[in-house]
């Protein structure tokens, strides 16, 4: 693996990242950009980086057809042959990858420290618990998983039978906001809990692609103003409310829809037509890693409806690319970007359609948000912020476990 140009003074370590998905996978939410991000700043350090991940790109197509080894960039990657209950609801379900324990036999040992994203799944429950047996520290990052919202029973028991052994052995858990940092404390009273946010590499926003590519993949007119949504169709992102709201703008507009669809489509597909913005809205489906920087730049503004969400990657590209954004107030991130890149709303489709129009008709602001949107990019979201502190955590859990650092 060739070495990071950059000169680090910190110790280099042999880091094993544990994940449903990384690139190009591309319908498996936010968490496999983020650790890809990860993966390569913490490579251009000089780590040496392995991740081991599932060969999905969605619940229904694959990267690869069985179990491949690949070099993405200076990252080693085991994609790793998986099977799903095709008809199961939700995003995945319940996941068996079974050439994982072969590969956590054989390599683990080797690792200095796991960083394992999420909670209620088999590749989790399967590396925390070898990891136990050998001593080798390892951390946890939920992203989100710890509340239970509308699926409380199964994940109770799944938590009962499963999860607390992840709980039990981590040696630090890693939140993404205060809110999620007390959700983690009530799971485990033992391991310490620290704060880190999600990240981009700023330098992925420099120079921006040209415009246009969206706009004639789509098929949209030049004097039409672009709404972009990105980001799977699901419930708990509130694209019902988003469409209710776009359908009382004045200003001349489209909607473009990103995304892979997790049972929503056909019901949107209704909504807009009931609404009569059929003509206006279109559905994109999802995008390859590659080209979603080119759909950021062609947007006029980006929106997030969501009912409930932590720290989405999509708010951080939509500053990088230097797009201003309307986004709900039951999104943590939104104090952050709120009156800096972003007219932040509750979620009620009045206050959507209004703050999509004032944005649309408002130039001057517009230009505002869309600026300190780079500048939130360049400081407090830069990907440089963030693995120094996943630095200073590996140490504490590596001291912890008795692990040199």
């Amino acid at each position: 693996m060739r070495q990071s140009t950059t000169i680090y003074s910190g110790d280099m370590h042999n880091i094993l990242h544990i994940n449903i998905g990384y690139p190009p996978a591309d319908g498996l939410g936010g968490p496999t950009r983020t650790v890809s991000s990860v993966a390569n700043e913490q490579a251009r350090r000089g780590h040496r980086v392995t991740v081991v991940c599932t060969n999905l790109h969605d619940k229904n197509r694959r990267v690869f057809p069985h179990t491949e080894h690949r070099l993405v960039g200076d990252v080693s990657v085991h994609y790793m042959r998986t099977h799903t209950i095709p008809l199961w609801p939700g995003t995945l379900g319940p996941l068996w990858v079974p050439d994982l324990l072969p590969f956590l036999r054989k390599e683990l040992r080797g690792f200095d420290i796991v960083h394992i994203h999420g909670i209620r799944d088999t590749m989790s429950y399967l590396t925390a618990v070898k990891a136990t047996t050998l001593g080798t520290p390892y951390v946890v990052q939920p992203h989100g998983e710890v509340p239970y919202l509308g699926e409380a029973v199964p994940k109770r028991l799944y938590d009962r039978l499963f999860t607390r052994r992840i709980v039990e052995g981590a040696s630090a858990f890693l939140a993404l906001s205060r809110k999620e940092a007390s959700e983690c404390r009530a799971m485990s009273a033992n391991a310490p809990v620290e704060v880190v946010s999600n990240g981009i590499a700023a330098e992925n926003y420099f120079p921006l692609p040209a415009r246009g590519w969206l706009r004639a993949r789509v098929g949209i007119s030049p004097e039409c103003r672009v709404v972009l949504f990105l980001g799977r169709l699901n419930w708990i992102k509130g694209i019902d409310l988003l469409l209710e709201g776009f359908a009382r703008c004045r200003e001349k507009s489209c909607l473009v829809l990103v995304g892979p669809d997790e049972g929503e489509g056909h019901h949107l597909h209704q909504m807009a037509r009931h609404l009569g913005i059929q003509e206006r809205t279109f559905f994109v489906g999802p995008l390859p890693p590659g080209d979603v920087l080119k759909a950021y730049v062609d947007a006029d503004l980006f929106v997030l409806t969501s009912r409930k969400e932590l720290f989405p990657n999509t708010v951080m590209e939509a500053c990088g690319a230097g797009v201003p954004i309307v986004m709900t107030d039951t999104c943590e991130i939104a104090g952050i970007v709120s009156g800096k890149a972003a007219l932040v709303v509750p979620p009620e489709r009045d206050a959507i359609g209004g703050a999509i129009d004032r944005l649309l008709a408002d130039h001057a602001l517009s230009a505002a948000l869309a600026q300190g949107g780079k500048e939130l990019a360049r400081t407090t979201f830069s990907m440089n912020t963030v693995v120094d502190r996943l630095d200073e955590v590996y140490a504490g859990a590596m001291v912890k476990k008795g692990k040199n650092t």
